[in-house]
């Protein structure tokens, strides 16, 4: 089971010119943020994951500096193994990405987590490219280019506002 963040709705009003859209569960857990659970092997999450990792060199490109650097522009989306009990996958936010040595990441979750332990929003996290499943990207329009993985919570039943903040096509003109 894969447990996906979404940012509730005040907060991702206040927040829609500067942050994606953090996807996924209903209900969720203790973290605050809405989550939206989708089985590890669900076709259509799947799908939309395998899209977003495609466009990941290009938006890695076009956000991070020559040292490194996403200076703010951007986030991921990344797996990471719950703790201490394992309930799968949570797939949160991550902002102020840095690409370091070795092909790692390090950046500061965007989300309250649900089930990570004792790490919180703003916690500094260390990723690899592998763990990426989603990017955003915010247009000049403040919308949401990417979010992939949003689009497809976008879809289900009362998450249609979700469209209001991404961009029609998922790719910025011209990628």
């Amino acid at each position: 089971m894969r447990c996906f963040r979404a940012i509730t709705l005040p907060l991702l009003m206040s927040l829609a010119l500067v942050t994606p859209l953090a996807a996924q569960v209903k209900g969720g857990g203790g973290g605050g943020d809405e989550t939206t659970v989708f089985e590890e092997h669900d076709p259509v999450m799947n799908a939309a994951i395998a899209e977003a990792q495609a466009g990941l060199p290009r938006f890695l490109a076009e956000v991070l500096n020559a040292d490194g650097e996403s200076q703010g522009r951007g986030t991921v989306k990344v797996a990471f193994q719950t703790f201490p009990v394992d309930h799968g996958d949570e797939i949160i936010w991550v902002r102020d990405i840095s690409q370091r040595a070795g092909g790692q990441f390090t950046g500061f979750l965007n989300n309250a987590p649900v089930n990570l332990g004792d790490w919180r929003e703003g916690s500094q996290v260390q990723f690899s490219y592998e763990m990426i499943q989603d990017w955003s990207l915010t247009s000049p329009a403040g919308r949401l280019w990417g979010n992939y993985t949003t689009r497809v919570i976008a879809d289900l039943p009362g998450n249609g506002y979700l469209w209001d903040y991404l961009e029609p096509a998922p790719l910025p003109p011209g990628w």
